[in-house]
């Protein structure tokens, strides 16, 4: 992932959370926050006092070597969004 460096956060939205892609930004040594889909279901490792959990991410399939799973921090956040108008459709 070449542009990345050990002293960047890259953020990105749903549709960037494909466990090859983060596991290619976590070897440029960046950091990442990424909002996952709600279909995400990653498998909890470790639950955290915080209400956070390691969980692992599921890799692709590689003959000889099986799933590889990306270890990451999670932190889930619902958030509710009003329009400005208050919600009246204008």
């Amino acid at each position: 992932m070449s542009g990345l460096n050990a002293s960047m956060l890259l953020l990105a939205d749903a549709g960037f959370d494909a466990a090859e892609f983060l596991r290619d930004v976590a070897a440029s040594g960046a950091q990442f926050l990424v909002r996952s889909s709600a279909w995400r279901r990653p498998t909890i490792q470790y639950r955290r006092s915080d209400g956070s959990y390691l969980a692992r991410l599921p890799g692709a399939y590689r003959a000889g070597q099986g799933y590889g799973a990306l270890p990451v921090p999670v932190i889930e956040a619902w958030i509710t969004a009003w329009p400005c108008n208050g919600g009246r459709n204008v």
